[in-house]
């Protein structure tokens, strides 16, 4: 009988409900990055730092650029470079609506993030994200000219396809978890089955020891006490009182 124990398949689980490998955990911290990143690009764009990181999500960042372009946002020097003959600027509150899509976008990456430890269906969707905001930037630098965004472009290639390889390494990740878990409820059903087949096993009592017989002594008769004759007043024979002074042979040579 083979002794398996329950936790001989049990599989490794410290990222959640199946192990990561390498790749997959890389994958992760590629799109943890990105998150981090796009934060940092909105907190220089509200500062007006004019720079920001390649390897980010691209909508929240340029709808917060346009529409503080549009809201009047920039310094004056830069409007009037770029709009010499003067632009009518639209309600501030376009921006603060797009800074709110901007959070939520991000929120929703984060949320994503946190799920795609145990299970790497989030980290698809959020791989699909970033390939709609992909496509959304190609459609972007098509109207601008692509010469301004063919770096950012680059980077988002790449990005998505590290993205890509993720989440083929995670459903691996996941198939191998299956295949352990599967491994260990056989395991312990085979227990389970050894230990209730031996549970039902009638169990032999072992055999008594002969017990040898002692010779019994023979039961003592009552030993009766002889009973008592009656006293019989025995009389003793009178002693004859009277005694013959005479010899009777004599006494015949008289006569």
């Amino acid at each position: 009988m083979n002794n398996f124990k329950r936790h001989d398949y049990k599989p490794s689980t410290k990222a959640g409900l199946f192990p990561m490998n390498s790749a997959y955990a890389s994958a992760r911290h590629s799109l943890i990055a990105i998150i981090a990143f796009t934060v940092i690009n909105l907190i220089l764009a509200f500062a007006n730092s004019g720079t920001y990181f390649l390897m980010s999500i691209s909508v929240p960042y340029y709808l917060v650029y346009l529409m503080m372009e549009v809201t009047g946002y920039f310094p004056d020097s830069y409007y009037q470079e770029v709009y010499p003959e003067g632009v009518e600027f639209l309600p501030s509150a376009l921006l603060w609506i797009a800074a709110v899509i901007a959070v939520v976008t991000i929120a929703i990456y984060v949320v994503l993030y946190i799920l795609s430890k145990k299970s790497p269906v989030a980290y698809l969707v959020a791989t699909v994200l970033f390939g709609i905001d992909t496509v959304i930037l190609l459609g972007y630098a098509a109207l601008v000219g692509f010469v301004y965004f063919l770096t950012d472009i680059i980077f988002h290639v790449i990005v998505l396809v590290l993205l890509i390889k993720g989440i083929v390494d995670g459903f691996k990740a996941k198939e191998e978890a299956a295949r352990l878990e599967a491994m260990a409820a056989a395991a312990a059903a085979q227990q389970a089955a050894a230990e209730a087949a031996a549970a039902a096993a009638p169990v032999d009592a072992p055999a008594e020891a002969p017990v040898e017989e002692t010779a019994e002594a023979p039961a003592e008769a009552p030993v009766e006490a002889p009973a008592e004759a009656p006293a019989e007043e025995i009389e003793a024979p009178a002693e004859e009182t009277e005694t013959s002074d005479e010899n009777p042979i004599r006494r015949g040579y008289d006569s």
